[in-house]
């Protein structure tokens, strides 16, 4: 087996045996069969489960290597100012599934249920952070088509009055265009820290020491690409430029992931413009089709 290269789960079948080789196949065999998707987002419940069940789906093999944590903050005074003037806002914006679990955690940290939002409108940024707050029964009044903190402030503007009273949850280390535009529109706007990024240095390690065994690599936030090319600095396997070398094609969800990328010096091969999971699956099927054909984009 470890000269033929075969990986487990196997099964060797010997003799006469062989000739019910149709019968033993339990699967047909997906478009991305044998190939090594690495799956490297912040665990997140339910959804990094949804994306290695889809790869593997399609007859992939799903690699979970997360190279960052998410360190909710909810329980800190800013958390908890905000939570007790809940109140005065009007609208309440979400951007991102994980501000919608920080944001959650401190309602019931402070004794809370989603009756606090009566009076409160919400907004999205995207599909993933929309079925997050359906997951506690909360639709959302607004969510742009694309999902960037671009589209977010542009389409959120106009629904806006002089008189209403912004609550943003996000990143810490997240764009602050929402909250800009709104103050110099003379919008009351407080934009509170729900969460935080830190980077898995081991998992960057664990990942780089098995890139042989990765076919495809997938990112999906800017913090994620940091840790990514910080741990290849750091690295005493490989440089950046023999990392390159391996020509490992890497797919981001978003434009600001790919920006990252960028600037990191990481090409990438593909950018998924909504934050889906599924549009990047299409991505990596659509490489894999025009490679198994030969045909050009």
């Amino acid at each position: 087996m470890a000269q033929a290269n075969l990986l487990s789960p196997a099964i060797t079948v010997i003799g006469p045996a062989v000739d019910l080789a149709p019968d033993l196949s339990w699967f047909e065999p997906g478009p991305l069969q044998g190939r090594r998707i690495a799956l490297t987002r912040a665990r997140n419940k339910k959804a990094t489960s949804d994306w290695a069940a889809r790869i593997q789906e399609l007859g992939g093999e799903p690699v979970e290597l997360d190279l960052i944590r998410i360190v909710s903050l909810a329980g800190t005074p800013e958390v908890t100012s905000a939570l007790q003037q809940l109140k005065t806002f009007s609208w309440l914006v979400l951007t991102s599934p994980a501000g919608v679990e920080t944001f959650m955690a401190a309602l019931r940290l402070a004794s809370q249920d989603i009756r606090a939002l009566a009076l409160c409108r919400i907004a999205a940024i995207g599909p993933a952070t929309a079925d997050a707050l359906l997951s506690y029964g909360l639709r959302t009044d607004f969510m742009p088509e694309t999902s960037t903190s671009a589209a977010l402030t542009e389409g959120l503007l106009p629904l806006l009055q002089p008189t209403d009273h912004v609550l943003v949850f996000t990143a810490a280390a997240g764009s602050s265009q929402l909250a800009d535009t709104l103050h110099d529109q003379h919008i009351p706007c407080q934009s509170v820290a729900a969460y935080q990024t830190e980077a898995i240095p081991a998992h960057s390690q664990a990942l780089l020491q098995n890139l042989d065994r990765i076919d495809v690599i997938t990112l999906a936030s800017a913090s994620a690409v940091d840790a990514l090319a910080d741990g290849i600095a750091a690295s005493s396997l490989m440089s950046l430029e023999q990392f390159l070398a391996c020509q490992i094609p890497i797919y981001c969800i978003g434009p600001m992931t790919a920006q990252a990328c960028e600037a990191r010096g990481l090409p990438v091969r593909a950018i998924a413009r909504e934050a889906s999971f599924e549009q990047l699956i299409q991505l990596i099927l659509a490489d894999e089709t025009t490679q198994s054909t030969g045909v050009e984009g």
